[in-house]
């Protein structure tokens, strides 16, 4: 059974800059507001018949957003960033443009993860099978 929790009538989101490497318009350091939608796929299980308790998956998905708001995320797997820092400050090149960004700004919390950070291990707790909200960034 798949259940989705509609990001927007939630009240789940975020601000966080990015860019998008070598892109025309985007290729800049920018801004968006962000709207999380997430999605949970397993069994009914558990006391009350829940695939998972909407109550848990919102305080969870809130944390995370809160770690992520005014943060810069930077995938960390395109080919066309090369980092030459990822401890103190973060300093990486794209093409002959060179950046170097306090971590603080980059840093969230403790979640402080390089890569794909996947909430299925965080819900796998809840007896969830199958979770599909990620972030790929520099966290």
């Amino acid at each position: 059974m798949k259940i989705v929790i509609n990001g927007i009538h939630a009240n789940l989101r975020f601000s966080a800059a990015h860019m998008i490497p070598e892109h025309e318009s985007c290729g800049v350091i920018h801004g968006h507001s962000y709207i999380v939608d997430v999605e949970v796929e397993g069994d009914r299980s558990g006391e009350f018949g829940f695939v998972v308790d909407f109550k848990e998956v919102k305080k969870l998905v809130r944390e995370l957003c809160k770690k992520l708001d005014h943060r810069v995320l930077i995938p960390l797997e395109n080919p066309k960033i090369k980092f030459t820092n990822i401890e103190g400050p973060i300093e990486f090149s794209i093409g002959n443009k060179e950046y170097m960004i306090n971590s603080k700004s980059i840093s969230a919390g403790g979640i402080n993860v390089i890569g794909i950070l996947q909430v299925d291990n965080i819900l796998r707790d809840m007896r969830t099978t199958k979770s599909i909200l990620f972030f790929t960034a520099l966290l």
